[in-house]
């Protein structure tokens, strides 16, 4: 049976978000080919073909370093594959063979073939690490998102710099040493993979900083929200709601009602504005219904004290 109260409407005070975007639902402003431009997609492309090359004349001398290796590059092969789906700002997950990567992806382990305290066994951890707590955290931010809306943590993005354990390194893969033009066309690929994601967190920076938002008193409902607002919004304007609850709430939605009236709270927010949400998943609609329930039973509760009925 239905919730009767699904729809039902309460304000409530939420640092809230309104983003607008086009009629496909990017942010105004997008551009793929600002955030992962096809130059740089074909320059990964290549780089691959050149390590695959080194590759292929060191297996029969080292075939373990060769297994590590290559074992790397499947791994920065499966964040190239995300971060383009980022880029083009669509969901991995839609994807059928998204599951089946990122279950390969998991299998992969770091496998100790040289002396931790040499200075390439410490290069290829450090190496390893850096693209394993990358892929971890692009893969958080597909799994967490709803509706193709993607968050992305603002922790720094930092480049990975073989000087801080092989200073030599250039020099030596100058000279044509292939472990060391190998390690040095790995490290180039990830850089160029951390800038594209460096771009995806500046430009998406505001959907992850709440701290930010103006916290505004919303009638809210799982059905849409109402707010006033200090600038007049264009009907049927689609927008993404970003809205801080006990968790971090993501939507999409579109401007249903902007009018200016005389007997708004706040002269500064005269316009008052109706945003009707698009579908939500179940969990998204319970969110919302749970947190304005809560609110409502608090602020009843509040105007009755106990006292009042223990008298």
């Amino acid at each position: 049976m239905a919730n009767m109260r699904r729809f039902l409407r309460y304000d409530v005070e939420v640092p809230i978000y309104l983003e607008p975007c086009d009629q496909d639902g990017h942010r105004e402003g997008f551009d793929p080919q600002a955030l992962f431009p096809d130059l740089e997609r074909m320059r990964y492309e290549g780089l691959g073909v050149e390590f695959n090359t080194i590759l292929r004349a060191l297996g029969k001398d080292k075939p373990k370093l060769v297994f590590m290796l290559s074992h790397m590059q499947v791994r920065l092969n499966f964040l190239f594959y995300l971060l383009q789906w980022l880029a083009d700002d669509r969901d991995p997950r839609e994807d059928g063979r998204f599951e089946y990567r990122l279950r390969q992806d998991a299998k992969i382990e770091f496998i100790n073939i040289l002396p931790e305290d040499s200075k390439l066994g410490r290069l290829l951890q450090a190496l390893w690490r850096h693209m394993d707590l990358t892929i971890r955290e692009v893969v958080g931010v597909v799994q967490t998102s709803t509706q193709g809306l993607f968050i992305y943590p603002q922790t720094p993005v930092a480049l990975f710099d073989h000087t801080r354990y092989i200073t030599n390194l250039r020099d030596v893969a100058e000279k044509g040493h292939p472990v060391a033009e190998a390690l040095l066309l790995l490290e180039k690929m990830l850089n160029t993979l951390l800038k594209v994601l460096q771009r995806l967190k500046a430009f998406y920076a505001e959907r992850a900083m709440p701290q930010r938002w103006p916290k505004l008193t919303v009638n809210l409902s799982a059905g849409g929200l109402g707010l006033w607002d200090s600038e007049k919004w264009p009907l049927y304007q689609k927008v993404n709601v970003f809205m801080a609850l006990e968790q971090l709430f993501a939507g999409r939605g579109r401007v249903v009602f902007c009018r200016q009236l005389k007997t708004a709270p706040d002269p500064q927010r005269p316009w008052r504005v109706g945003v009707d949400f698009d579908w939500l998943p179940t969990e998204r609609q319970d969110q919302i219904t749970f947190f304005v329930q809560a609110h409502e039973v608090a602020d009843a509760m509040a105007r009755f004290p106990r006292e009042r009925f223990e008298a």
